[in-house]
């Protein structure tokens, strides 16, 4: 007796030649399609949404920052520069992770090389409410130079105009 199954697997068994593979010349193909003008083409390229949006939070934005006629490249740089001191000596010493975690009470995250939004997602902390008001007494413990209020704003500006990008890449 046959069950359904069975004769479903018996009719969906390829045989070898149905599995035949034709092999082909790309290169004659496409040299073909572009001289003839046939219906053979590749499609068009789409970049990756998620690599764009990166590039934009990255180089366009560098670029943007690079324009002295903004005049923020200072501020940005120096604000960064404390920043990562920070999270430098919070990733590379056991005593200053403690000391911020007993501090701040919580971890502070530290950025990736590879992701941009991990830098976002490291600022944004810095500037949570709990995290921020403790910020001058932990910089004091870790011996490292204070955020100055400028600084802070840029930061807080920083955090708002990228907000959106970041947002976008973690969905994608």
């Amino acid at each position: 007796m046959t069950s359904e199954s069975d004769d479903e697997s018996e009719s969906t068994v390829a045989t070898e030649s149905d599995m035949a593979v034709e092999s082909a010349d790309v290169h004659t193909i496409l040299t073909d399609s572009i001289n003839n003008e046939s219906s053979s083409f590749l499609p068009k390229h789409i970049r990756c949404a998620s690599h764009t949006l990166n590039l934009l939070a990255t180089t366009d934005f560098n670029k943007l920052v690079a324009d002295e006629s903004l005049g923020c490249k200072r501020l940005l740089r120096s604000a960064f520069a404390k920043c990562s001191s920070l999270w430098n000596s919070v990733s590379r010493s056991t005593k200053a992770s403690d000391a911020a975690v007993d501090i701040i009470a919580t971890s502070l995250r530290t950025p990736g090389e590879t992701r941009w939004n991990s830098t976002f997602d490291a600022v944004k902390r810095l500037l949570e409410p709990r995290v921020r008001s403790k910020l001058p007494q932990l910089m004091e413990t870790l011996k490292l130079p204070q955020f100055s209020k400028i600084e802070l704003e840029v930061l807080d500006e920083y955090v708002k105009f990228m907000g959106p990008v970041a947002i976008a890449l973690d969905r994608l």
